[in-house]
């Protein structure tokens, strides 16, 4: 991840996705925000693995603790189709 994160600044890219869980499915706060620093200035996305983290509202406060701006999301559901 850490070479796909200065390979996307190097050919210019706008931002990056990504995210880690530790073993117990929690947000990995501390590897996630080494990556997020890594990518400074690029904006970084938390992907999907916070739809399976188990606790949405305690996963949205780790996220925010890593410094990730957005969150790719389909509500804690298995599929972001007909979310209503």
């Amino acid at each position: 991840m850490k070479d796909d994160i200065r390979t996307a600044k190097q050919l210019g890219m706008n931002g990056v996705v990504l995210g880690l869980l530790d073993a117990n499915g929690k947000v990995d706060v501390e590897r996630t925000k080494s990556l997020v620093d890594l990518a400074h200035p690029l904006p970084v996305t938390f992907h999907r693995a916070f739809d399976v983290s188990g606790d949405l509202e305690e996963a949205l406060e780790s996220v925010i603790q890593t410094g990730a701006q957005r969150i790719l999301t389909a509500g804690g559901r298995l599929s972001a189709r007909n979310i209503s």
